[in-house]
C-alpha cells in the first residue's frame, strides 16, 4: 500500500513529487536565490564590500554556534512529529520523527510554492505503519502548530517594531503577514472543526456512490474521530506541539543573531529577533521553493538598520545557509540514502 501511494506521488504529473515538479522547483529555487542574491549585491554595491573576503574571515566560533543550533532546531521538528505520532502508534520512534522532518525541508526547498512537503511527510508516517487518517491527522495539527507559531512570532514582531518606531512596514510585508494568519484561521477551521470537511464532501455530486467515494467518506470519518480524540485526551501533545514549534522559529532567529556576531555585527537580540520573526512569517507564505527569492529581499528590507551594507550580502548567503540550505540538503542526502537502500521513500 505505502509502495503505491509513493509511487502515486512521484509518478503522477500532477503530484508534488513528480520528476517533472521538482526539476521545475528546482530550478526555480536557483533562479529566485540568483536573482534575490543579485539584487542584494546591488544594493551593497555602494558600500566596498568584499564578499570573500567577509566569508573567509567569518568567526569560525560563532559559525559553529549558529550550525549548533540549526541542528538542534531539526531535532525539535522531529521531536514535534513524534509527539503527535506516538499517540497513535507507540512503536513510532524519534529518528522516525527526525526523518520526516528532513523529508519536509528538502521536498518543501525542491518543490514549486513547498507544495511537496506535505505528501513527503505523508509518505514517511505512511512506511512507519501509521493509518492515513492518522497521519493525515498528525500531519494537519503540527502544520496548524506551524502556522500560529508563525503568526504569533511575527505578528508579535511587527507590533513590537511598530511601537517602538523602529519599522516602516509597506503593504506587501503587511498583506503578507494577513495571508499568514488567514492560512491559520483556514487550518484551525479544518483541524479544529473536522466535521467540515465531511459535509464537503457529503455535498459532493455523487460521492456517497461508488467505492471511491465510500472509501474517502469512510477516512473523512475516522480523521474527524482522530482529531477529536487529540482534542479530547491528547491536549498536552498538541500544546507541546505547538511549544516546540514556537521553539524552531525562535532558534532560527538565534542562528541569525549568531551569523551576524560572525561577522562582526552585533545588535539588540529582541529587535534582531523581532525582525526575523517577520522575515520567517513573510517567507511561509512566499510561491517561491523554500521562499527563495523573497528571503533574501526581505533581508535588505528588514534588516538593513541593524547590518551594515558593507557585509550584507556575505551575512544573506550565510544567514541562509544556517536557516534554510543546511536543511534542504540534509534533507536530500536522506531521502538520496532512503533511495538507494531501499528503492523507495520514506526508507
Amino acid at each position: 500500500m505505502t509502495n503505491r501511494i509513493a509511487e502515486s506521488l512521484e509518478d503522477d504529473p500532477r503530484s508534488p513529487l513528480s520528476p517533472r515538479n521538482v526539476a521545475i522547483g528546482i530550478a526555480l529555487f536557483l533562479v529566485f536565490t540568483a536573482a534575490g542574491l543579485g539584487a542584494v549585491a546591488w544594493w551593497a554595491a555602494r558600500s566596498d564590500a568584499e564578499v570573500v573576503s567577509e566569508l573567509t574571515h567569518a568567526s569560525k566560533y560563532f559559525l559553529f554556534i549558529a550550525l549548533l543550533i540549526t541542528v538542534v532546531e531539526a531535532i525539535a521538528g522531529g521531536f514535534r512529529i513524534w509527539i503527535l505520532a506516538r499517540e497513535t502508534m507507540s512503536e513510532f520512534r524519534v529518528r522516525d520523527g527526525l526523518r520526516t522532518h528532513l523529508y519536509l525541508l528538502f521536498a518543501a526547498g525542491v518543490t514549486p510554492m513547498q507544495l511537496g512537503g506535505g505528501p513527503a511527510q505523508y509518505i514517511v508516517l505512511r512506511s512507519r505503519g501509521l493509518r492515513p487518517h492518522d497521519a493525515f491527522a498528525v500531519l494537519s495539527i503540527s502544520w496548524v502548530g506551524g502556522m500560529v507559531a508563525l503568526a504569533l512570532l511575527g505578528g508579535g514582531g511587527l507590533a513590537y517594531l511598530a511601537a517602538a518606531g523602529r519599522i516602516d512596514v509597506g503593504a506587501i510585508v503587511g498583506s503578507l503577514l494577513f495571508a499568514v494568519a488567514m492560512l491559520v484561521v483556514v487550518g484551525l477551521a479544518i483541524t479544529v472543526f473536522p466535521s467540515t470537511i465531511t459535509r464537503l464532501l457529503h455535498g459532493v455530486k455523487g460521492m456517497r456512490r461508488g467505492r471511491v467515494g465510500h472509501k474517502v467518506l469512510r477516512g473523512a470519518a475516522r480523521y474527524r474521530r482522530t482529531i477529536r480524540q487529540f482534542g479530547e485526551s491528547k491536549r498536552t501533545a498538541w500544546a507541546i506541539n505547538t511549544g516546540i514549534n514556537i521553539l524552531m522559529v525562535l532558534l532560527r532567529g538565534g542562528a541569525g543573531l549568531a551569523v551576524a556576531a560572525s561577522l562582526g555585527v552585533i545588535f539588540p537580540v529582541v529587535e534582531g529577533l523581532a525582525r526575523q520573526m517577520i522575515q520567517f512569517a513573510v517567507i511561509s507564505v512566499a510561491p517561491s521553493p523554500a521562499g527563495s527569492g523573497v528571503a533574501e529581499l526581505t533581508t535588505v528590507g528588514l534588516m538593513s538598520s541593524l547590518v551594515p551594507a558593507s557585509v550584507m550580502l556575505a551575512y544573506t548567503v550565510l544567514w541562509r545557509v544556517f536557516t534554510s540550505y543546511l536543511g534542504v540538503f540534509a534533507g536530500a542526502f536522506v531521502v538520496v540514502r532512503d533511495l538507494i537502500a531501499t528503492g523507495r521513500p520514506g526508507g
